[in-house]
Formats: C-alpha cells, structure tokens, sequence
C-alpha cells in the first residue's frame, strides 16, 4: 500500500520566481525556518526561529476585584442588562499577548549577463528540498536548498562560474553584524529573546555550499532568556562547525542531504492520500492548476497535493523540542504580524493539531502538550488571581511565555476578549493523544482544565449547571436594543466544551460525573438550527465565521447521525445558514464538520471553495498557504484534517471507512491514516466501494470496521497487519 502512495503528486511546481512572500516556499525543522524565493541575479531566503519572540514572562497583572466582576456581570445578565454585563468584562482584560518575530534575511547575489530563457522551481514534499534551476545564454543554474537538524543548506552549481556575494540582513533596528559580515545578533523588542544567525560559504568555484544556522537564548516559556551572548555565539559556532566537517567527510554534500531525507520520510511517508485515478496526477504549475480548478476544471489530485502539503507544514513548523506552531506557523516576516501571529486559542491554535494524530504525526502534536504544561502554570495562576477558582484556564490569545489572561487594554470587545474555556478545548488534545497512541504523559492538564470548569460552572433557575457569563467566540446577537451583544448566559459552545472536557475524567473523578448529570444538552432553535445562544436571539451576523456552538459536531463527536439523529439534522441547516463563503480557516472546519455530519455534496463544495486562488476573498496563494485572508497556516492544518475525516473515522468504538465520499472522489486510496485506538488504516477504493482494507494495531484488542450500514467484528493481534474482508461484492 505505501508503494501505491509513491504515485501521487507531492511536488508544487513553478514557472517563475516568487514575485511575493506568499509565492515562496517553505522549509523548516521544528526551530528554524525559511521562505525561499528562488531568485535569478538576487535571491532570497526570509528566516525565522520559533523562539523569536518580543517581551518576557509575564509578572502577574490581573486586575482588582475580578470575582466581584463576575459578580456583577451575572447580576446584570439576570436583570437583562447586557451593556453593564459588557462594561464589567471589559474591566478584566490584563494586557494583549506578545509577538513572534522575524529574524533576518539571507542574499545571495549573482549577476547574469542576459535573461534566462528557462525557469522553473519546486518544492518537493517527500525530500523537503525547494529548487529553482535556471538557463540561457549565461549557461544553466541550479539551486536546492533544505533545512537539517542543525543548519539551512544551499547548494549552487554553476555551468559558467560567476561571483557570488552572500549576505545577512535584519528588518530589526539595531540589529548587529559582526566585523566579517557572517553573524548578526538581533534582539526582539520588548526585552524579548536576543538571536544570533550565522553563515558559513563552503564548496569550490560553480559549485558552492551555502551554510547557516541559528540559536537564541530562550530556555522555556516560564524562565526568562538568558542573555549569555559568549554562550550564543559558541552554540552557533559550534553548529556551523558540525555541517562544515559533515561536508568535508567521505560522501560531503551528498552524504548530508540522504541523512536529512531519510529523517524527514521517516515522518512524511507514514501517510498519503490519492484521490481520483493514478493518472489523475498532475505535473502542471501549481498556479495554472490553482486557476484552472476554480474554473471548474475536475483535479481531484490537488486536493491530495493539499493535503499533503498540511502534513508537510506539520512536519516542518512542529517537532519536538520546539514551540508549537503558532497562527502563522513557523514563517513570518512582518514585525507588526496580523494578530501578533500569536497562539490564538479560541479556534486557531486548536486548528493546527487537528491533522497531527489522524495523518500519522503524533510527535509532531508533542510541542502543543509540552507548551500547554507551561501555559497552564501561568493559567492557573489566573483562575486563582482572575476568578478565585481552582484549575487553570486561558482565554482568547496567547503566546510563548504563556500569556493567560483576557486580552485588551480595559476597552476592546467583549465577543473576542471574555471566553475562560480555551483550557478546556486545549485539554483535550492531551486526551486525544492518549485516545490515538495510548501514551497517557499529559494527561493531567485534563484534571486541571476539569477542575476550572467544574468551580466555574453556576446553578441555573432551573437547576441545571451552566455559565454565566458566557461567550460565543467572536460572535455577536442582537440585544434588545437593536445594537449587537456577547455577553450572554451558556452558550452551546461553552457546554459542549465542559461536557466534552467532563467525559474525558468521569471515570476518576465523582465531581465531574455528578455535574455531567446536571448539563443541559444542545437544543434545537425554533428555525431548526442547532442553537447557539441559550435563547433564541437574532443573529447579528447570520454568516459568521466562527461554528462554535458545532463544537459537539467537530473535533467533539457527541452530535452525529447515529446518536442523536435530530441533532445533526439540526448541525447541517446551521451549516447550510451560515453559507459556503467565509474565511480560508472556517471552510476547512467545515470540511470537517460536513464529513462527520455525513453530507459529501457538502463536504465536497467546501473542499472546491477553499482551493481558489487568494485574493479578497479566502482561499489559498499560490504557494498553497492558506488566506485568512491574509495568511494564517490554521486553514492549511484544517484542511488536511477535513480531508481525512472524509476518508476515515474513529469514535464510539468504530473505524467508519469513506463516511463522506463525494461521487467525484469515487476511486482512490489512502495509507497511514490512523484510528483512535491505536490502529493505523489503509484502504483502496473503487465505484465508491473500498477493495482493498488493511488494519495494524498497536496492541492486540477487537474493533468493529463499518462501510455504510456494513459491520465486520475484527481481531487485531499486537503488530499484525490484518486484511479485512467486508463482504461487498
């Protein structure tokens, strides 16, 4: 089976050099990261280092009196008064969230004599290796470039040898270059974290090795950086060393990129989609293919090409030992980035791991786990201090010294900045990791995020549980004055979220399973949409972006077609009200949340959308990332994910083959995926039916695998790969 997945198309193709940033490509190893523009006379790399951020861990700055805000905002939600409920909120915001930085710029000059009359550039997924090579009068060029564990690494031969200059800048102020021009020092505003890059230029003349690397001072996300500029510079040195004595042993250049290949496959090739026939397959440029779909040219294979490209950015932006990616992922290069490129807690950040465990990546999740062990110390220090509640929480934004607090400066806007459940949705990665790999290591954030909850929730009228005040995130209703609103009382997202994060520690904890007794389930409005708000209410935006109140829908799994049949019904027209278009990020959860609701027209329409070149509009640029717009790499993780809850789901104790295949999709495979469980799938289809199943599990245990209304009991030893048989003719 991963033979077969050798077919697909895992290259994005070029015919030009990237006019802009979001033409090039991107490399990265978990730390350091590049944007490669694959220039002619000038190239450039854009650079950056996942612990560039501004400012420090942050001292405690939570505002007096936050229980007594609470206080009164409950009181003025139960008289109706939504504006003092607002006023009060706003009083809690303790500051915004830090920024993650660019770090330099790599240039590499080459002067040509006459325009190349041949151009082309790739980026190949399988190798993590962009190229661009180039030819004419002047002779042929050509250039790879990837990152290792340690180093950037360039390679450029030349047919007819020319100078090259090759030079470092910063677009930071008072950035500092050493006296030979080959190490910059920069330091991130805000006394954030202080960097050094440095380069290294090796080889003989027409075939030369560009080499460099990067280090900073931060240590993690509760300890300030260290400062030791002498420790920085030895560090750097010490890396640049290592790739130059590699590229002077038996094997040189060549030796160095396998090693770097074979670690990268270890990751990338556990997994793969084709979709479509064999020779479905496109090797045209990636922009034509981009232009050419939009205008309703059938390419089932740029979805795969898609899919894999989240898989890849994963892989690149991810690794253990680094920050988890943020909004932008590893790449940024504006000082001022949209949203700080900070770790937006109330979808986005969530969005970025969604792919890791399904597509075979579960060390790529780890940054996450890791980094919400340091965030929930600063979020328990803010249920105390904020609320006076146990547990811990986050709100809206975040960043990598693990900012907890409401975000704003005492004036920004309710429906954004006041939401303490971004612990709970976090938490329950760490259950799906356990879920996925059986590895139980964090599974403490769940108690703690349980704790929170469990002191947060109130005693409704009724005698239910429920919040109070409560969010929607980002969305707004409109109040009886005719102006939109947030503040509300129990939200469907909010109790998704407890329910979801309850279930996961009922079994040892008797507090959350008296409480789970006592939540309301999600209702049915009077439209026959599944409710957002606790009351029906106008919506101030029926298009919004955000499907916070699907949560139950996707990631959860406690609204589907089997259980609770109404309910899903109700999911799909909340859906189809909201429309088909919507930000680059909310089409991909759409995508996720059709497939789980089973609707493969819908799904499918989601998929098309979302692959359409940029421009005002949502969709992808050229280099694939995904527009917001602008840039923000969640749509990118969300698709790959949507895709394979297309393809393959695992919940209440089944593996569902092809649960929403759309009939343009009617041939196809994939392998790799995996199931919750622990048991990795790969299937092949054909006529919309699979033909070709095969299970490995990682412990010995029974599973139910479903095709439609077709079950088949399975017995799965530990190891074993297991074909399975479902009796379709």
């Amino acid at each position: 089976m991963a033979e077969m997945m050798a077919d697909a198309s895992t290259t994005l193709r070029y015919r030009t050099p990237a006019a802009t940033w979001t033409d090039a490509l991107p490399l990265g190893n978990g730390r350091l990261g590049a944007m490669c523009f694959g220039g002619i006379d000038e190239d450039r790399f854009q650079l950056n280092e996942n612990t560039c951020w501004t400012g420090t861990p942050s001292g405690k700055s939570v505002v007096e009196g936050g229980p007594a805000l609470i206080a009164q905002a409950r009181a003025a939600l139960d008289n109706g008064d939504v504006r003092t409920a607002e006023e009060a909120l706003r009083r809690l915001q303790g500051g915004n969230s830090q920024a993650y930085q660019p770090l330099a710029d790599l240039w590499i000059t080459q002067e040509t004599t006459e325009p190349p009359t041949v151009y082309q550039r790739h980026l190949d997924m399988r190798s993590a290796v962009a190229s661009h090579t180039y030819g004419g009068p002047g002779g042929r060029v050509s250039q790879e470039a990837w990152i290792g564990p340690r180093a950037l690494v360039i390679r450029r031969r030349m047919q007819k040898p020319t100078p090259l200059r090759v030079r470092l800048t910063s677009p930071h102020t008072g950035a500092e270059l050493d006296e030979d021009g080959r190490r910059l020092t920069v330091r991130m505003p805000g006394g954030g974290v202080t960097a050094m890059v440095g380069l290294r230029v090796c080889g003989e003349e027409g075939d030369v090795v560009v080499v460099v690397a990067a280090v900073t001072d931060f240590v993690d996300p509760l300890t300030a950086p260290h400062g030791d500029l002498e420790e920085l510079r030895r560090t750097l040195r010490g890396r640049l060393d290592d790739v130059e004595a590699a590229l002077g042993r038996d094997g040189g250049y060549s030796a160095l990129r396998a090693a770097h290949e074979r670690e990268h496959l270890r990751l990338f090739s556990r997994a793969g989609v084709r979709l479509g026939p064999p020779e479905a397959v496109s090797r045209l440029d990636t922009a034509d293919r981009l232009r050419a779909h939009a205008d309703g040219e059938d390419d089932p294979a740029l979805a795969a090409l898609q899919f894999q490209y989240g898989r890849y950015l994963l892989i690149a932006a991810s690794r253990p030992g680094s920050l988890p990616a943020g909004l932008q992922g590893l790449w940024n290069e504006h000082l001022r980035p949209p949203w700080n490129a900070n770790y937006t807690t109330n979808i986005n950040l969530e969005m970025n791991y969604w792919p890791a465990l399904v597509t075979n990546l579960a060390e790529c999740h780890i940054p996450l786990l890791d980094w919400l062990n340091h965030a929930s110390v600063r979020g328990r220090e803010a249920a105390r201090d904020l609320y006076g509640l146990g547990g811990w929480t986050l709100h809206h934004n975040s960043d990598a010294w693990g900012f907890a607090l409401p975000a704003g400066e005492g004036a920004d806007e309710v429906r954004w900045s006041f939401w303490p459940l971004a612990g709970a949705w976090l938490a329950r990665h760490a259950a799906e990791h356990q879920a996925f790999t059986g590895d139980d290591s964090w599974r403490p954030l769940l108690g703690g995020a349980a704790d929170f909850c469990l002191d947060w929730l109130v005693e409704m009228p009724d005698g239910t549980l429920g919040t109070s005040p409560s969010t929607s995130p980002e969305n707004e209703f409109v109040a009886p004055d005719g102006r939109p609103a947030a503040a509300s009382v129990s939200t469907t997202g909010d109790l998704a979220l407890i329910r979801d994060l309850l279930t996961s520690v009922a079994a040892e904890n008797p507090r959350a399973r008296a409480a789970l007794r006592r939540l309301p389930a999600e209702r049915i409005g009077a439209d026959g949409r599944l409710a957002e708000w606790s009351t029906d209410v106008t919506d101030a935006e029926p298009e919004h972006r955000h499907t916070s109140h699907l949560i139950g829908v996707f990631p959860g799994c406690s609204v589907t077609p089997d259980t609770t049949p109404e309910l899903a019904a109700a999911a799909r027209r909340s859906l189809d009200a909201r429309g088909l278009e919507s930000t680059g990020w909310s089409l991909a959860w759409r995508i996720a949340l059709r497939a789980r609701l089973r609707d493969p027209e819908g799904a499918y329409a989601a998929v098309h959308r979302f692959l359409h070149p940029a421009g005002e509009r949502a969709g992808v640029y050229l280099n694939l990332f995904c527009a917001h717009p602008p840039f923000q790499i969640d749509g990118n993780f969300g698709f790959t994910a949507g895709i394979a809850e297309m393809l393959l789901q695992s919940h209440h104790d089944e593996i569902h083959l092809l649960p929403c295949l759309p009939a343009e999709w009617a041939e196809g495979a994939f392998a790799g995926l995996r199931a919750r469980g622990g048991v990795t799938v790969d299937a092949a289809w054909a006529g919309g039916e699979p033909r070709d199943v095969r299970l490995r599990s990682d412990t010995e245990q029974k599973t139910t695998v479903r095709f439609g209304d077709r079950r088949v009991d399975v017995a799965l030893p530990a190891g074993e790969l297991v074909a399975v048989d479902l009796g379709l003719s």
